[in-house]
């Protein structure tokens, strides 16, 4: 089986989809906080978005349908409602309104069959603005990332950490509630330094047998297909320093820059829940592509989040490969531009 790669995510004017209606709909759901959308709004959106083509995506947008025949495509919505969320689409500026002198939507066409005049709800503003839209989304999709990795590093070192009732109390109020990236951070940094990576450090404490019995497992009934398995490691693209350098985002995370490898698996450690990657998942990547390896693949994943959406499928796939170059794996998920060009391999 062959390896998928994962490019940088293009930045195409049109979407290169079977229909760019609903590429557009999915990623002005993505960018939905920082546009100040409700579940309405989305809607509204989704039916104006249904009385245009998919062949036509190029063309005018215009919608000229009547508020009862949207209503029916939204689902009935009380009309009241329907007309504060067309006002609020166009306050934000997904569409315009083109308003006729009766107040009336219609279009005017000359003998020819040709538009002359058209009167209603112009989309072609989502269209002019949709690579600004997914940028929003991406960046809402990182932020979503950082708040669950930095609530994962609090949780861990929190029960590690020599705290009162009080302040227990305290930090585990702030884990419930929607804290902001300051709040985090700023609890993160008050904490006992020697105590952050305790909680990943006890996780390694398996005994002998508990290791016995994982490879046993693993390896029952499986060791002729494990012997055609590689992992080409590509020692000359690992330096530690060149991968931090390339995941930036990720390397953000550590308090202060890892200097070995096992600082840096310690940090991969503590991230990997919050891109839902579980310890069962983890310790299979560990026993696949060893611990430098599995700490690439999840440093690259924490930096390929917003455009990978299931990081945890990404890698149960990657560690079924035949073959895993792991300098390959690690570039594709970060951009091959990060890397020198001497480097590539």
């Amino acid at each position: 089986m062959h390896q998928t790669q994962y490019a940088p995510p293009a930045r195409p004017a049109k979407p290169a989809v079977s229909d760019p209606r609903w590429f557009a709909l999915e990623a002005v759901k993505a960018a939905r906080k920082t546009l100040r959308l409700t579940d309405r709004d989305i809607t509204v959106l989704r039916g104006l978005l249904s009385f245009i083509p998919a062949d036509r995506w190029d063309g005018p947008l215009m919608v000229h349908a009547a508020n009862r025949t949207l209503q029916e495509r939204c689902d009935g919505m009380e009309e009241r409602t329907l007309r504060r969320r067309l006002a609020h689409l166009c306050q934000i500026g997904l569409i315009t309104r083109h308003q006729s002198p009766n107040r009336k939507r219609y279009v005017v066409r000359d003998e020819d069959g040709a538009t002359v005049l058209a009167y209603g709800f112009c989309l072609m503003p989502l269209r002019q603005c949709l690579v600004q839209v997914q940028d929003i989304a991406a960046h809402e999709r990182a932020l979503a990332l950082r708040l669950r990795a930095l609530k994962a590093l609090v949780r861990d070192a929190i029960h590690h950490a020599a705290l009162d009732a009080d302040q227990m109390a305290a930090m585990l109020r702030l884990l419930r509630r929607k804290a902001s990236e300051a709040e985090l951070t700023a609890a993160l940094n008050g904490l006992p330094a020697g105590n952050r990576c305790a909680a990943v450090e006890n996780t390694e404490t398996m005994t002998d047998s508990d290791r016995q019995t994982v490879r046993h497992i693993q390896s029952s009934k499986k060791e002729t297909h494990e012997e055609k398995r590689q992992v080409v490691a590509n020692t000359a693209a690992l330096d530690l320093d060149t991968c931090l350098s390339a995941a930036p985002n990720a390397a953000a995370f550590s308090t202060s820059r890892p200097e070995t490898w096992p600082e840096a698996e310690r940090l991969a450690q503590s991230l990997a829940p919050a891109i839902g990657i579980d310890p069962t998942l983890w310790h299979q990547a560990k026993a696949r592509l060893g611990a430098e390896g599995a700490s690439m693949a999840i440093l690259g994943l924490v930096e390929a989040y917003p455009r990978i959406k299931a990081p945890a499928r990404y890698l149960a796939v990657l560690l079924t490969q035949t073959r895993i170059d792991l300098a390959r794996m690690f570039r594709s998920l970060t951009g091959w531009a990060r890397f020198p060009a001497g480097n590539l391999a």
